[in-house]
């Protein structure tokens, strides 16, 4: 699958690059909410890991923003700053998954999987 990873922190987008390569998928990273809108038709990704704690453009505005692309991008969101009803508000957004940092790369693994599992919508590569 085709994933795209929205990380500013270069490590974690290093390592998340890499989890996803280790587990045969192709990923494409972006620094930033603006960096990803630059690049164009998002209908080539089978799934986006969005950190939410972004600078510019956040992740909160950036998952209104993909809201139009609808099911055929099924979004994950990542964060350390969780608070008190953030992952049923990002969910309620239309987050297909809601995982906290520090999060096991199983984890994260195991939620693509399941958005593999799920009827395609669109054109899910």
């Amino acid at each position: 699958m085709k994933v795209c990873v929205v990380e500013d922190d270069a490590s974690m987008r290093r390592a998340l690059r890499r989890l996803l390569k280790a587990a045969n998928h192709e990923v494409v990273a972006f620094e930033s909410a603006e960096a990803l809108l630059k690049f164009g038709p998002l209908d080539t990704f089978g799934c986006a890991v969005l950190d939410l704690n972004l600078p510019g453009i956040s992740g909160i505005q950036l998952l209104e923003l993909l809201k139009p692309v609808g099911p055929s991008l099924p979004i994950i969101v990542i964060t350390s700053h969780d608070s008190p009803g953030l992952q049923r508000d990002v969910v309620k957004r239309g987050a297909f998954a809601y995982l906290k940092k520090p999060f096991q790369g199983e984890d994260l693994l195991a939620t693509i999987n399941r958005i593999q599992q799920q009827p395609v919508v669109g054109d899910r590569k």
